[in-house]
């Protein structure tokens, strides 16, 4: 990802390609343990439905993955997002949707 002030992730710019790949496929790996953890296994079906995911700090500081979900043909879904977050205070991952509650993993509604 580029940004006006050039490469999101300058370090990893300085990487060989082979260097770009491993850490590519380490950052693959935490994010199916974080979907595991938030007791979402499908999710790591979606592939092609998947529009991005953004790893990193929320506004409001907050570490977590967001999911913005497409392809999927509903528009009640197509083009939100799954939001999920490492709660410091209960030391526990969480997560929450601005998806309708019937298309969630229990643990994700509300």
């Amino acid at each position: 990802m580029v940004t006006a002030n050039g490469p999101a992730l300058p370090v990893l710019a300085k990487l060989p390609r082979a260097g770009q790949w491993a850490a590519l496929l380490a950052v693959s790996a935490a994010i199916a343990a974080l979907l595991e953890a938030a007791a979402l296994p499908a999710a790591l079906l979606l592939g092609p439905m998947v529009a991005g995911i953004l790893v990193g700090e929320f506004d409001d500081g907050t570490c977590g993955v967001e999911v913005r979900v497409r392809g999927i043909g509903n528009p009640r879904m197509d083009d939100h997002a799954i939001w999920i977050f490492y709660d410091g205070q209960d030391r526990q991952w969480g997560c929450t949707s601005d998806i309708e509650d019937r298309f969630l993993p229990v643990r994700c509604r509300g």
